[in-house]
């Protein structure tokens, strides 16, 4: 099983637009999170969960579909967006959708001995 008590749903591209919102690649199977998620971790300098607030989202069109546009608390420049480049951003695994009854997660098997 996987060490960490997080699950990474996107990582923070770079800034999009003027007032601090940031472009992320999704890495989770369920975009649609968003629409409840406010509650984040982003990882700080020393690679450890902090707490964010999700003010809004939205799914762009065109080269940047499949990705999500974040709006932060306290994030509102162009600025403040870039000192949180390349940041991933977590939730903890409690927090992680359900997932039907034959799946499982792949950091989940991460570790684990397989038999044939």
């Amino acid at each position: 099983m996987s060490n960490s008590p997080y699950t990474a749903i996107a990582r923070l591209l770079r800034p999009q637009g003027r007032k601090g919102e940031l472009l992320a690649d999704l890495l989770t199977d369920f975009p649609e999170r968003f629409e409840t998620t406010s509650s984040v971790l982003l990882e700080n300098a020393a690679g450890e969960p902090t707490p964010a607030t999700v003010e809004g989202h939205w799914f762009p069109v065109g080269r940047n579909a499949g990705r999500v546009v974040l709006k932060l608390s306290g994030i509102d420049s162009i600025n403040d967006a870039e000192t949180l480049q390349g940041k991933l951003v977590l939730v903890p695994d409690t927090e992680r959708v359900a997932l039907a009854e034959d799946r499982v997660w792949i950091a989940d098997l991460i570790g684990c001995e397989l038999y044939h």
